[in-house]
């Protein structure tokens, strides 16, 4: 699920369950040779997720992914894994990560509203504000320019 191509197209990121029971993150060829699971988890583990929702930095160095309820950045090889939104007081800090064009920010989903952070997980900043429960704000992408 959640298929993301690479920014020259040569390779796919996405979650899967092909190691065991909880989804993790996969990259792969384009033409689905030589898939890599770049968030293994031993199958005890007791999050049903490794990582969903893979976005790649325009670059291609970098995977945002989801894990946990927060937003994680690593290599695009799996290296160098980083949390960039934990928050003990809240169970879901961020969701559906989206890289800027430039790569220096990443806009997220954050409870019921947008929010913006430095690509280093700083300067977090919230753009919408949901209100008396009335709807939910989430998906945020980018325009090219």
């Amino acid at each position: 699920q959640d298929p993301a191509w690479s920014p020259d197209g040569s390779k796919i990121a996405f979650a899967s369950t092909r190691a065991g029971s909880h989804l993790d993150i996969w990259v792969m060829n384009a033409d689905g040779s030589a898939p890599v699971n770049l968030t293994p988890l031993p199958d005890s583990t007791e999050s049903g997720e490794a990582g969903i929702e893979p976005a790649w930095s325009p670059d291609g160095a970098r995977i945002a992914y989801t894990y946990q309820g927060d937003v994680w950045v690593m290599n695009s090889d799996g290296s160098l894994k980083m949390n960039l939104t934990h928050d003990p007081a809240l169970p879901a800090a961020g969701m559906q990560p989206a890289w800027s064009p430039d790569g220096s920010k990443i806009a997220y989903s954050r409870g019921f509203d947008i929010w913006v952070m430095n690509a280093d997980g700083s300067g977090k900043t919230q753009l919408t504000f949901v209100t008396g429960g009335l709807g939910t704000e989430r998906t945020p992408d980018w325009s090219p320019d």
